[in-house]
């Protein structure tokens, strides 16, 4: 199956919409159709540098997902170990590192997660040392395996021949194996206890038993019950071990299984298609995972959405008052994409990571309205609108104001910025350094200029939803005209401080990556 990830970019339907005369969109961002702006005032030609200084692509690798072998597909980890247990029988020594060992057997507990290996010990490993404690003495020795828990995404690759084809299987686990001694505890062992506990037993057993009557363990008895180690072992010793059949290279067993890590030919043209996991149709579970957003509970509330047939994207009237009434599914689908938004946190985002988070059946059109209608273009990238970020009132008007900076500047001086609200006298005391250094944290990193926004300046959708863009600006047009005052205080400041001739560069540096428009309607 082919990670075909610009199709869910770029696919926007058959027919082109005019995103001017939808109503939907002038709606959710403008608040309503009335004003005396109109769309039409912004509208003009908006053509911009959009050279792009990027590394030179000198090889594109088509990526497959090969997932029958990912429920059996282990990585195990070795402990270091002397020089002298890496050689095999089967393998003389020599001037190369030796192969890796292979198993004489292994058995698993697959319930459990739980792998053991035993290998030979070569007779040599101890022929230099004369005395050998009893206990060292062994022919075999064994390692167990410890689950680790996987909290990134790893997947094994193959590459073809001609390394323009790359086929990932991914790992169904992560095991690290480490030395077992039970020979040590069997050394120690001699049956005496075991027969002091038979005794026991058995004299309980004859002995006569008043009648009792047990009152049930409460929750957190049993709670605390079940996570002692002693429950934890009981259950891992009361599953069988199945002994597994070891296969070295060049094995045709090996062979045959290694086939299946490869795509077949009939699966590539296959789509991933991106859904709750378990629902009908629903196979991309590993490359949904793959977006590395921050939140499980994001990930679940998303990507469940399909459009079905009696769904009509142009289910979109205006009654007698000019309100604009919306479908139901379209209601769900704002809110399933308000839901990822604040699971960042506000943290900005990008247009082709949210398209990739939603069925291949929601249309470009579509998505962009519900994202319009939480969302707000800052350089590129959706940012969650203010006023969904649950924060008061001065606090939300001071996250505007850092994203109209971040519009017309590229980057903010935090130091501007704080002795500019000290200036504005009853905000100094909500607004102080605390909550703009919170603000910033959240959307922008440290950089040697000041704060820059976290995502790098994408002007490629402005380029392909230019009417789109307009109205994002039209809305930035009227949050500046109510926070006009706090720009002004950090413009004074700014230009004061021009001087320096490294800001200058640089703040002169950020203007002309991004399109002209952006400094002729925000400057």
């Amino acid at each position: 199956m082919e990670v075909n990830l610009m199709e869910n970019v770029t696919s926007s339907g058959n027919n082109p919409i005019n995103m001017l005369e939808d109503p939907t969109l002038i709606s959710a961002l403008l608040g309503g159709t009335s004003g005396e702006a109109t769309i039409r005032d912004v509208a003009g030609n908006t053509e911009g540098d959009n050279e792009e200084e990027d590394d030179e692509i000198i090889r594109e690798i088509d990526i497959f997902i090969s997932p029958e072998l990912a429920a059996s597909m282990h990585l195990v980890q070795f402990p270091l170990q002397p020089a002298s247990h890496t050689v095999n029988a089967l393998h003389k020594k020599s001037i190369r590192p030796p192969p890796p060992p292979i198993p004489a057997s292994a058995q698993i507990r697959p319930q459990h997660s739980l792998l053991e290996l035993m290998y030979d010990i070569p007779s040599s490993s101890f022929a230099s040392q004369r005395q050998i404690p009893e206990v060292l003495n062994l022919k075999q020795r064994t390692l167990s395996s410890q689950n680790i828990p996987l909290v990134t995404h790893m997947a094994m690759g193959l590459f073809d021949s001609t390394g323009n084809k790359i086929d990932l299987v991914p790992l169904h686990r992560v095991m690290q194996m480490r030395p077992n001694f039970k020979h040590v505890d069997a050394l120690f062992d001699d049956g005496e206890d075991e027969v002091a506990k038979l005794e026991e037993q058995k004299k309980k057993d004859s002995a006569s038993k008043p009648i009792m009557f047990k009152r049930p363990e409460n929750e957190r008895a049993v709670m605390a019950k079940r996570s002692s180690y002693a429950f934890k072992k009981a259950n891992e010793d009361g599953e069988e071990w199945i002994e597994l059949d070891v296969h070295g290279p060049g094995s045709l067993e090996r062979k045959a299984v290694m086939k299946k890590a490869y795509c077949s030919r009939a699966a590539r043209d296959k789509s991933l298609r991106f859904m709750k996991a378990g629902q009908a149709g629903g196979n991309g579970g590993y490359v949904r995972s793959l977006n590395y957003l921050p939140t499980s509970v994001a990930a679940d509330a998303v990507e469940d959405f399909v459009i079905s047939e009696e769904m009509n994207v142009n289910d979109v009237n205006v009654d007698e008052n000019g309100n604009v009434t919306v479908p139901n599914w379209m209601k769900d689908l704002s809110a399933k994409v308000a839901t990822l938004l604040q699971g960042r946190q506000g943290v900005p985002i990008s247009y082709p990571v949210v398209r990739s988070r939603f069925n291949s059946s929601i249309s470009d059109y579509a998505l962009i309205q519900a994202l319009s209608a939480t969302s707000v273009l800052v350089r590129g990238n959706f940012v969650l609108k203010s006023n969904f970020m649950a924060l008061s009132g001065p606090v939300v008007k001071t996250r505007d104001v850092i994203l109209l900076l971040m519009i017309k500047y590229g980057v903010i001086q935090r130091e501007l910025l704080v002795k500019a609200y000290e200036k504005c006298g009853e905000d100094s005391i909500v607004i102080t350094r605390d909550v703009i250094n919170s603000l910033l944290t959240l959307l922008a990193r440290k950089t040697l200029n000041g704060m820059e926004m976290k995502l790098d300046d994408d002007p490629t959708f402005e380029i392909e939803f230019t009417e789109v863009a307009r109205l994002h600006d039209l809305y930035w047009e009227k949050k500046k005209t109510e926070l006009g005052m706090y720009i002004n205080l950090y413009d004074g400041m700014y230009d004061s401080k021009m001087d320096d001739s490294s800001t200058a560069t640089a703040s002169l540096r950020l203007r002309q990556y991004w399109p002209d428009k952006r400094n002729a309607q925000i400057h």
